[in-house]
């Protein structure tokens, strides 16, 4: 006995399935705008997981830094790579990534505070 199998009925069946299965899920993520305050900014350090480095994250995307998970609130290697970049372009000095502290903290509010007049500016 043979049995015939249509393979492209079978693709597009399971393409059709991982869709509606996707969509079915999507509901369950919480996916929240990523809002910089920097008054609420503070110096903090690599492996520390919170809202205070969810902040950090943000005000850095806000600044063109690449973060490419976005802000996750977890001081892993890319927000690592972004405060080494960050620091890079105005310290004086070594700088690995592991912390941001207070000077680091004044210099992106200022940053920001320059970003923010200029967006003023042009929209005038």
């Amino acid at each position: 006995m043979k049995i015939n199998i249509n393979y492209k009925s079978v693709v597009i069946t399971f393409i059709l399935a991982s869709i509606i299965i996707s969509l079915s899920l999507f509901p369950f993520f919480k996916i929240h705008a990523q809002t910089c305050n920097p008054d609420k900014l503070q110096p903090v350090r690599f492996g520390q997981k919170d809202e205070v480095v969810k902040n950090l994250q943000a005000c850095l995307i806000q600044l063109g830094y690449n973060l490419p998970a976005g802000a996750t609130g977890y001081y892993g290697i890319q927000t690592k790579k972004a405060v080494k970049e960050f620091y890079s372009q105005w310290y004086q000095g070594k700088w690995t990534g592991i912390r941001i502290d207070n000077r680091g903290i004044n210099e992106i509010k200022k940053r920001l505070s320059l970003k923010s007049e200029k967006n003023k500016k042009q929209k005038e």
